[in-house]
Order: C-alpha cells, then sequence, then structure tokens
C-alpha cells in the first residue's frame, strides 16, 4: 500500500505539470469536432425519446428489412 501511494504521488505531480502548463487552442477544437463524434449522443436522445436502442443504432425500413441508411447515415459516417 504504501508503494501504491509513493507512486500515486509521482503521477500527481507529473499530472500537476502537465496541468499547469496547458494551453488549449478552443478553434482547432471547434474545427476537429465531427459528426461521428456525437453519434452516441444522438442515439442516447432517440433512446430517451421512446426509440427502441436497436431501431436507433440500425433503423430498419419495415417493408424491406433493410437498414435505413437515409436515417442513420446523414448523423453518422461508416
Amino acid at each position: 500500500m504504501f508503494e501504491t501511494a509513493a507512486v500515486l504521488k509521482g503521477v500527481l505531480q507529473v499530472l500537476a505539470g502537465t496541468v499547469s502548463t496547458l494551453k488549449v487552442d478552443g478553434s482547432a477544437c471547434w474545427k476537429a469536432l465531427s459528426e461521428e463524434m456525437l453519434a452516441t449522443d444522438v442515439a442516447y436522445y432517440l433512446v430517451k425519446k421512446g426509440g427502441a436502442i436497436h431501431d436507433v443504432i440500425w433503423p430498419q425500413d419495415p417493408q424491406t428489412d433493410l437498414v435505413r441508411s437515409d436515417i442513420i447515415g446523414p448523423s453518422v459516417s461508416w
């Protein structure tokens, strides 16, 4: 247990140094954001609205039993 505490102390010292010198370029972060990163958020939202998780992830056309790429495609790029 004492060894774990010593290792943790060292890790926290390195982390403190990293965070204290960290600089975030907000505009670069916004430029890097893409729709694919939000796919899980969209799925959670649709499930909260009453959609079945299977239908949210793989919406199917009841006539053809094929995945409705027109629904999921604009939100998620494979």
